[in-house]
């Protein structure tokens, strides 16, 4: 793994990556033992599972319940952009119906009074 910045500590590095794999729905044992065969040091790991123990000692309702409000949170923050995306294709198809229907009656009046335009100019 590549640090992120020079100051951040081993420990730190592997924490954030045990964090981000158990907010991802994977056991704490499985991302240990992915650490440890990607060769980081079996203390280091330990160090970092303890360091964020308390969330993986949270109850799987719990976490459940915490990702559940975090997709609605950003479903919240979605909605607005699809409801203003639908009002813009809904504005559009209005306003191509409204040319449309312009053209459809110049063109009716158009024909209608095609031989007296005509005379006119001849």
């Amino acid at each position: 793994m590549i640090n992120q910045s020079e100051n951040e500590s081993p420990v730190d590095e592997v924490a954030g990556g045990i964090k981000n794999a158990i907010e991802r729905g994977q056991s704490l044992g499985s991302v240990k033992q992915s650490f440890l065969n990607a060769g980081y040091k079996r203390e280091i790991v330990e160090s970092a599972a303890r360091k964020i123990s308390g969330i993986s000692s949270m109850p799987s309702t719990a976490l459940t319940q915490m990702r559940s409000q975090e997709a609605n949170q950003e479903i919240i923050k979605i909605k607005p952009a699809i409801y203003s995306s639908e009002k813009s294709h809904k504005l559009l198809i209005i306003v191509l119906i409204t040319i449309s229907v312009l053209i459809l009656v110049g063109a009716g009046i158009l024909g209608l009074y095609w031989e007296k335009i005509i005379s006119l100019f001849s």
